[in-house]
């Protein structure tokens, strides 16, 4: 059975809400980058063999991804600041 002192390693709530919303920003400042490399590459950058193919690719799944979801990290934050009960796990 576990106990409180199992956990003594985690961080407190905010500090993890904290955390997921730095990542999600993250995410989006660099999804919302390539994005835009993207729009000035053309047609040529989807190609299969072109690197800027998979960032687009793999930036954009990752953007998609519950825990980097920039809404729902923002939310959890607000809601751990203000006292609430996190909708999401933190």
């Amino acid at each position: 059975m576990l106990t409180s002192g199992d956990y003594e390693w985690l961080r407190p709530p905010v500090v993890r809400a904290e955390i997921k919303v730095r990542c999600a920003l993250i995410v989006d400042y660099c999804t919302k980058g390539i994005n835009e490399l993207m729009l000035a590459a053309g047609a040529n950058s989807f190609r299969l063999a072109s690197p800027l193919q998979r960032f687009f690719r793999d930036m954009n799944m990752l953007r998609v991804h519950a825990y980097l979801d920039l809404d729902s990290a923002c939310e959890t934050h607000g809601r751990i600041l203000q006292g609430l009960p996190p909708q999401t796990p933190v």
